[in-house]
């Protein structure tokens, strides 16, 4: 499972899925998982997006936070895909130590629990009915 930002030549790489001019990124899940191992990925990998881990576009109404260390943006993708799963029963899929953090003795790295908590309330939104886009205007417009 991976998410793209997509660009010139990863829309032409991809080309066969007829791919919205409008799309910003892509989200690629292994047709062959479980739904419930696809619905965790892709929860995953909108909470990468939507926490600004892969930067914006003109749409976004989140920030760009690329400065964050890989550890920070696991522990931020990881605690939304355990959130959001658990709340609809599927801790069972989640089954990873967030990030590697389970030493007690070990110091966090820095990571926001606003962003994760306001990501996790934003995609359960979106699997309430279909999704109409987003609630809040862009950040530059």
């Amino acid at each position: 499972v991976t998410v793209m930002l997509l660009t010139g030549s990863l829309r032409e790489t991809h080309h066969a899925l007829d791919i919205s001019p409008a799309a910003s990124y892509l989200i690629i899940v292994d047709r062959s998982a479980t739904i419930q191992y696809r619905y965790a990925s892709l929860v995953h990998n909108l909470g990468r997006i939507f926490c600004g881990h892969l930067g914006i576009d003109s749409r976004a109404w989140w920030s760009d936070r690329r400065e964050f260390s890989t550890t920070s943006e696991n522990i931020e993708a990881e605690s939304i895909t355990r959130l959001v799963c658990g709340r609809k029963g599927l801790n069972t899929v989640v089954d990873t130590e967030i990030a590697g953090c389970g030493d007690l003795g070990r110091e966090l790295p820095r990571f926001s629990l606003n962003t994760i908590l306001q990501v996790v309330g934003y995609i359960e939104e979106m699997g309430k009915s279909l999704w109409k886009g987003p609630k809040k205007k862009s950040r530059y417009k």
